[in-house]
């Protein structure tokens, strides 16, 4: 079984085209349940909704794409396990993604893509977070009464 998986695997990594085999749903449903992670917590580490997990396990879309791919085999293949079992302790006191409004997540996973799409320049990286850190105090103070005059940060 575990020779099995390992050569799925690196065919995985090596002539992965996107599409998602059966075998690699089953793969991907076996990994999440051996982890005890929230599909939500799984949904972020890979940088896609939980919606989008709920249609590959349901077999609802049957593609991924090239950033999600090398995504999906490191998850697979266990890189992300240590940081996944960190969170446990702290799993609970995290707002659930799942319980995020649908237009929220899909900004989270716009914001998800462009910060891949980064991944060419570090700067471009820390300015994109920098930026998106503003924007969101911002928004945050625009709805606190008072709060848009604010100059704590």
């Amino acid at each position: 079984m575990a020779e099995d998986l390992e050569q799925d695997l690196k065919a995985l990594s090596d002539g992965f085209d996107g599409t998602l085999s059966p075998e690699l749903i089953t793969m991907l449903k076996q990994k999440i349940a051996s982890l005890g992670m929230p599909k939500s917590y799984i949904a972020r580490v890979l940088g896609v909704s939980p919606a989008t997990i709920r249609k590959w396990i349901n077999n609802e879309t049957t593609k991924c794409t090239s950033v999600t791919r090398l995504k999906l085999v490191r998850f697979l293949k266990g890189e992300y396990d240590g940081h996944i079992k960190g969170q446990k302790k702290t799993e609970e006191r995290v707002y659930s993604i799942g319980e995020l409004p649908d237009n929220m997540l899909l900004c989270m996973e716009r914001i998800s893509r462009i910060y891949d799409y980064c991944s060419k320049s570090e700067q471009m990286r820390e300015e994109f977070v920098e930026r998106m850190d503003k924007a969101a105090f911002n928004a945050l103070m625009a709805l606190i009464p008072g709060g848009e005059n604010s100059t704590d940060k």
